[in-house]
């Protein structure tokens, strides 16, 4: 999970200094959650370079689409939700639902029935 978190955190770190990509250590997780974000629309565009992935953020106008990123994940401290509290889920964003079949987003999990314990919140 080291390399995921890290992950975000560059993305974090993207939109406050404005970088045109980011780099980062390739690593299943990393890559999982990337073709997520991918899917959603909020990469550009993702590709292997070495052992690290080169991530670039969409962007509207000069200003990437996403805003924000809050990562729920604590060391000894695992949430884990039912379908029913994931509906309860609100604001104006993404949240990424690690479940037994994978990293999804909080709509597929929904979709498909699932529980788990929430990742992320990506601001949008």
């Amino acid at each position: 999970m080291g390399f995921l978190v890290r992950f975000l955190a560059a993305i974090q770190q993207n939109i406050l200094l404005g970088k045109e990509s980011i780099r980062v250590k390739n690593s299943r997780l990393v890559m999982e959650v990337a073709q997520l974000l991918y899917r959603e629309g909020l990469i550009l565009r993702c590709s292997r370079k070495d052992e690290s992935l080169e991530i670039v953020l969409r962007r509207e106008g000069g200003v990437p689409l996403v805003k924000g990123v809050k990562v729920f994940l604590r060391a000894q401290k695992h949430l884990f939700h039912t379908v029913a509290e994931i509906r309860l889920l609100g604001g104006v964003g993404l949240y990424i639902i690690s479940t037994v079949e994978g990293f999804m987003t909080h709509k597929e999990a929904i979709l498909r029935g699932l529980g788990g314990q929430v990742f992320c919140f990506i601001t949008v």
